[in-house]
């Protein structure tokens, strides 16, 4: 779900400012453009970033960043509160 949010905020950046991100021969405008994006931000959230759709805007790299940072301490939180949950075993 944090994909989708993040998606839609890009697709907002693209929106407003046409030509924010770099996808090859691929447009944003066409039917398919809000898949790219959602692909880039399921890369970016996961930290793997493939390098096939780039930020160009300083909006875009903005919100990059912190969907990177939000990804990272999501999975810290997450993990966290899984060993939270369960106490040590007492011997």
């Amino acid at each position: 779900m944090l994909a989708f949010l993040w998606a839609f905020f890009y697709a907002l950046i693209e929106s407003f400012t046409p030509g924010s991100f770099a996808l090859g021969d691929a447009h944003l405008g066409e039917p398919s453009g809000f898949m790219h994006i959602l692909y880039f931000s399921y890369t970016t959230l996961t930290t793997t970033g493939y390098g096939d759709i780039t930020p160009i805007s300083d909006q875009a790299r903005s919100f990059v960043i912190i969907e990177e940072f939000v990804g990272v301490f999501f999975v810290g939180i997450l993990i966290a509160r899984l060993a939270g949950l369960y106490p040590p075993v007492q011997k």
